[in-house]
């Protein structure tokens, strides 16, 4: 059984103070703090001394999840979110050990072709950045919620294989993790891509395309959720966020095949509306489309 889409809102690192790693001064680590994923930070090199950063939210937060992306990362790589009690970054509160970035493990090779990069590890090789972004997530396991409640944080990134040879990051969110105790209703719901694209037609019916981009978009509903729950968690989340804050989805955090193509960063197209369907039970769903 998947484990239940979340939704993080209420990006505490954009009020975040960045320090640590080698970055260029150019393209700095406070990049990652801006809603323009174009604004991208990156490293001086691919060394991991090089490729990690500690954040002090100013205040103790409760991180449910934490994204990073778009980025250059590579197959193989490997990365770790830890919170700590102290500025120093002596004590630890919670260690996600090392975590894999993009993993395909369940591909057969059969399904690729051999001149894939990845034919000979059951690697995908769809991943091709300048058509799809890529991010890395982590959701924080129910066991170490009270945990992971820290105001100093420390990210950290191996990959000294990196064929660019530095660490390329266009946004950071460490937010709220909502996480509805029923997951989303299977048959009403809608993965896809908007293609946003441009057309003439001639008199005689001729028709020009010139294709800027497609954006990707999830559709969801929760057909009955406890009133106590959506009028407080989901209540809270569309008034922290409406329709222009940045919140990043991952339907199935447990989804290492398919994963990198249905998670996103997003906003919402419409603020969630709540409906009461029964005694003590009430209705929504959330419809998001990618930022690009």
């Amino acid at each position: 059984m998947p484990r239940k889409l979340s939704v993080f809102y209420e990006n505490f690192a954009d009020n975040g103070t960045l320090a640590n790693g080698s970055w260029n001064s150019s393209l700095p680590r406070g990049n990652m703090q801006t809603e323009d994923i174009g604004v991208v930070a990156q490293t001086t090199n691919a060394l991991p001394a090089s490729t990690w950063f500690s954040i002090n939210l100013q205040n103790l937060q409760q991180v449910g999840g934490i994204a990073l992306g778009p980025t250059n990362v590579s197959r193989g790589a490997t990365w770790r979110v830890q919170a700590y009690s102290d500025a120093g970054l002596t004590t630890v509160k919670y260690d996600s050990g090392d975590l894999p970035v993009l993993t395909e493990s369940g591909i057969q090779s059969l399904m690729l072709e051999w001149e894939d990069d990845g034919f000979w590890l059951g690697i995908g090789n769809y991943v091709s950045r300048d058509i799809l972004p890529i991010y890395i997530w982590h959701v924080i396991p129910d066991a170490s919620f009270e945990a992971a409640a820290s105001q100093y944080w420390k990210i950290s990134i191996v990959d000294p294989g990196n064929a660019d040879g530095y660490v390329r990051i266009g946004r950071l969110v460490m937010g709220r993790a909502l996480t509805p105790s029923i997951n989303y209703a299977y048959g009403d719901n809608n993965f896809g891509l908007t293609p946003a694209t441009d057309m003439t037609e001639t008199i005689g019916g001729r028709r020009d395309f010139w294709y800027r981009y497609s954006r990707r978009s999830l559709r969801v509903s929760y057909p009955s959720l406890p009133e106590t729950e959506i009028f407080t968690n989901v209540f809270r989340m569309n008034l922290r966020v409406g329709t222009h804050k940045q919140v990043f989805v991952v339907p199935d955090p447990d989804d290492v095949v398919n994963g990198v193509r249905r998670s996103f960063l997003a906003t919402f197209k419409a603020i969630p509306s709540i409906q009461q369907v029964s005694y003590g039970r009430g209705s929504t769903a959330f419809d998001l489309e990618e930022v690009l």
